[in-house]
């Protein structure tokens, strides 16, 4: 699914600016609950 691929992009991207990544943390968390990873 597009979630999946998104949060993927969203994770790598995370290693390299954790600042943002603390911004999206609860978009990626919804999407893994939907893919209930």
């Amino acid at each position: 699914m597009l979630c999946a691929e998104y949060c993927i992009i969203y994770l790598n991207i995370g290693r390299l600016q954790h600042k943002l990544r603390l911004l999206f943390i609860f978009n990626i968390s919804n999407c893994s609950e939907k893919l209930q990873l």
